[in-house]
């Protein structure tokens, strides 16, 4: 989103621009305003509005709808902007641009502009509520909103113990463990946790598995519980790196986990997830919000190609309130610190969730990599969630989330305020 004009001098007031609108995210409409260049940016995908001015080359002043600036920092944090100055506004109609006056108000400080811009759009009937937030480089901003996150570069071969519990479908894990055997430049040991096999097809996988150099099969023959049996397959790992895979996960190219291991070598980062599709396709899992009713759940999930592939949220690295436990990287060391899953209060789902939460208390981030993409065919190998006795579960842990975690139930690090909470798919408040 640069231009010669503005690396040059500021453009003039009314100066038109020759030059052809560019995609961001959506949809962006380039106009010449009096000192800047301003940038109509509609975010059709999440039914957003931000308006973008730049000035003299390297300042930008967003104005975005409250609640989205994840989304801003995760689009120009990797363009290398040197300032970045936030201006958060919830509006009820439209903004079409600012006047050069409005404008000169941001330099003299944030009580005259928050007074005369909040002032300006009252008398317009435009604004319904205003909050600002002006501070170069994103310096007084909630801590995870400060900056983009670039992965770390490997100087060694990584070494990471894969833990994946199995079951009732022989062709989904030899389908899992075979796409694994692609990967390159990483030192890996598969431990396969099984749940208590009775099917031929699947005893003669386990024993394949067996005599294969780098894994272990460790039998539990318990009723199903995921905590534990992802705990019991943590205790046996002797590499410093824990993925905890699904049996339902297939990979689609070599260097995914390299895409992981970036961000889970940074001292800040806690967790790591991948970018789960379908196999139609569409996206699965793209982080978790914590702040989803009735629970959390996978925002913008069964997001097309075209969608997950443009939209910040979906196709930029960036902090999450959690990630699945399909797919789910985090230091040996740190997990046994936190004690592993909860295998008493989450025994099927919202484990990872816990997890993930428990991580981000301890001052550390939870990270979305979708530089890692797979393959996730969801849930094949247990029950419906529809079925009674699933449901009665899933209220009891649901009751404990929110006993526990009361408080990230009610915000979302990255989930915009603008949408809705009670759907997964991005519905428009």
């Amino acid at each position: 989103m640069t231009t010669k004009a503005n690396t040059q001098a500021p453009i003039a007031a009314g100066e038109k621009l020759d030059m052809a609108p560019r995609e961001l995210s959506g949809m962006c409409l380039f106009q010449a305003v009096g000192g800047g260049l301003e940038v109509e940016l509609l975010e059709v995908e999440t039914y957003q509005r931000s308006v973008v001015y730049l000035r003299d080359g390297s300042e930008l002043v967003l104005f975005v709808p409250k609640g989205c600036y994840g989304i801003w920092l995760r689009q120009l944090h990797p363009q290398g902007r040197a300032t970045l100055r936030i201006v958060q506004m919830s509006v009820l109609k439209r903004l079409v641009f600012f006047t050069r006056k409005l404008l000169s108000l941001l330099r003299r400080g944030p009580v005259q502009a928050v007074t005369s811009i909040a002032g300006f759009w009252r008398r317009k009937g435009r604004l319904t509520a205003a909050s600002f937030d002006i501070a170069p480089s994103g310096a007084d901003l909630p801590v995870e909103h400060r900056e983009f996150l670039p992965p770390m570069a490997l100087t060694e071969k990584p070494s990471v113990s894969i833990i994946i519990p199995t079951k009732v479908h022989a062709e989904l894990l030899e389908s899992c463990v075979n796409s694994l055997g692609a990967m390159e430049d990483a030192q890996t040991e598969l431990i396969i946790v099984d749940n208590g096999a009775v099917a031929p097809d699947m005893l003669r996988v386990l024993d394949d598995l067996r005599g294969r150099e780098n894994t272990q099969v460790l039998r539990l023959d318990i009723p199903f519980n995921f905590s534990r049996l992802c705990n019991a397959g943590a205790r046996l790992a002797r590499h410093e790196c824990l993925l905890f895979l699904n049996d339902d996960i297939e990979a689609m190219d070599a260097d995914w986990l390299n895409g992981m291991l970036g961000y889970a070598t940074r001292p800040d980062v806690g967790v790591v997830g991948a970018r789960l599709l379908y196999p139609s396709g569409l996206l699965q899992h793209a982080g978790i919000a914590a702040n989803l009713v009735p629970g959390p759940g996978h925002p913008f999930r069964l997001a097309p190609r075209d969608v997950w592939s443009r939209n910040p949220l979906m196709a930029v690295a960036g902090e999450v309130d959690a990630v699945t436990g399909a797919c789910l990287m985090i230091r040996a060391s740190l997990f046994e610190a936190l004690g592993g899953f909860n295998e008493d209060d989450f025994a099927i789902s919202l484990n990872d969730v816990d997890l993930c939460l428990r991580v981000r208390e301890q001052g550390l981030k939870v990270i979305y990599a979708p530089q890692a993409t797979l393959i996730h065919k969801e849930s094949q190998s247990r029950r419906d969630d529809d079925h009674p006795a699933e449901r009665a579960r899933r209220q009891t842990e649901l009751k404990a989330f929110y006993r526990r975690h009361g408080a990230a139930a009610r915000h979302s690090c990255f989930y915009p305020e603008g949408l809705r909470r009670d759907t997964d798919r991005a519905i428009k408040i």
